[in-house]
């Protein structure tokens, strides 16, 4: 009795221990019977099968004898992939942060490989030169003239190694730098600042990081955007907004009712001072105070203005397949049958904003990894698109500075900077 405890202790041990060893052996089966292609597998197995050789592990040996790519091949498609890559640097649809970061994997595997395309100073100038379409067009020219001032010298120049990881720090340095809310410049519009909103916002209740109370929330609840930038506070008080909102007779009542509360005071003073009287007139009299050369008669202005840009692609033609066919007009001394509802400007490009936060909110749309502006020599990546809305920027039906300016289609570029210097400045300098 004592010896057969002792036999069925050992059967149930490699029993387990089969049971563990069939499992791995039959998840390897279902891992080749899924990834080889049964044309290739069927000729493998009869060919064992004829030697007498059925165990699963000579069948994967032979699979890897017929199917294994040469080391030779393998240094190709590395070659043929770290080639490609440099060339995506030169298009400019990538982000400067994707794009090296898988250079870095492809340099990598270059380099275990001993390729030549990753060693000595040519693959250097390769690298630098694909950073000088798009990515960094002036650290890849300033790289160059001082990789040749060494080699002209007879100093020790860098090598790959050395230059990327330069670059990779200095992009991980502009990263930080760009990540940071720092104010941009912008044009400022004559003598007007386009945050001009008629009222200080240190006055509104609130702040842009702790949010303004506004008579469109509930107690307690704020919106990062001022009221008189309020699009459902406009509609309760004037009827309409640009961009148009929805508000029931209930929302439109309450916001009113919440409008007369002690604690809306200085919101219902910026609102005087924005005009946003309901049931506006169609037209308006020039002020002769405020505008010493305009006349007194009643001006016509339109409404909701928005401008857009139209995407050269839409005037694209199937004749010719290789080139845009373009759209004319010649007329006789008269008016383009647009002018009165569109500027046409040849020269725009796109409108820009260095911050999502300068969008209407609700308007912004994630861009994909191929969207790029650009700007000189650079592409910049852009992280999305939406509307951006000027208040109060035109003359309009309800007198100077009384309608708002919507663009579409704006894209975002974070922390992008342009230095402008507005007219009335210069003019005020004598330039």
């Amino acid at each position: 009795m004592e010896q057969w405890n002792q036999e069925l202790a050992e059967y149930r041990v490699r029993s387990s221990a089969w049971a563990a060893k069939a499992e791995r052996l039959q998840k390897l089966w279902n891992w080749v019977n899924a990834t080889v292609s049964p044309a290739i597998l069927s000729p493998v197995m009869v060919k064992l099968v004829a030697m007498d050789v059925t165990t699963l592990q000579q069948l994967v040996r032979a699979l890897k004898e017929e199917l294994a790519p040469t080391d030779v091949s393998t240094q190709t498609q590395v070659r043929a992939e770290y080639r490609q890559h440099l060339g995506a640097a030169k298009q400019g649809r990538v982000a400067p942060q994707d794009w090296y970061q898988k250079w870095s994997y492809l340099y990598m595997r270059a380099k275990s490989y001993e390729l030549a395309e990753v060693d000595g100073p040519l693959a250097v100038q390769d690298f630098l030169d694909a950073l000088s379409h798009k990515i960094a067009p002036e650290w890849a020219r300033t790289m160059n003239q001082r990789i040749i001032q060494d080699n002209i010298l007879g100093l020790d120049s860098l090598n790959l190694d050395q230059v990327s990881r330069v670059f990779g720090g200095l992009m991980h340095e502009h990263t930080i730098r760009s990540g940071k809310d720092t104010p941009g410049v912008f044009a400022t519009f004559g003598n007007r600042s386009d945050e001009y909103n008629g009222a200080s916002g240190s006055n509104l209740g609130g702040s842009k990081s702790t949010g303004y109370t506004c008579p469109c929330k509930p107690k307690g609840v704020t919106h990062r955007w001022k009221p008189t930038e309020c699009r459902k506070l406009e509609t309760a008080v004037r009827g309409s907004s640009s961009p148009p909102t929805e508000l029931s007779k209930t929302q439109r009542r309450d916001i009113l009712q919440k409008l007369k509360y002690r604690e809306f005071k200085e919101v219902k003073k910026a609102i005087d001072q924005l005009n946003w009287t309901p049931n506006a007139p169609l037209a308006i009299t020039a002020s002769t105070d405020r505008y010493p050369n305009a006349s007194t008669r009643k001006v016509e202005f339109p409404g909701n203005v928005q401008a857009a840009l139209i995407d050269p692609k839409m005037m694209r033609m199937p004749d010719p397949p290789n080139g845009a066919v373009g759209v004319y007009n010649i007329m006789d001394f008269d008016a383009h049958p647009l002018s009165e509802s569109t500027i046409l400007d040849n020269g725009a490009a796109t409108h820009l904003v260095n911050s999502a936060d300068r969008l209407v909110p609700g308007t912004f749309r994630p861009a994909d990894s191929t969207d790029t502006v650009e700007a000189g020599t650079q592409a910049l990546p852009v992280s999305g698109r939406g509307a951006r809305l000027f208040k109060n920027a035109l003359h309009g039906k309800r007198g100077p500075y009384t309608e708002d300016l919507l663009l579409q289609d704006v894209v975002v570029v974070e922390g992008f900077h342009v230095n402008i210097i507005s007219e009335a400045r210069l003019q005020e300098k004598g330039v």
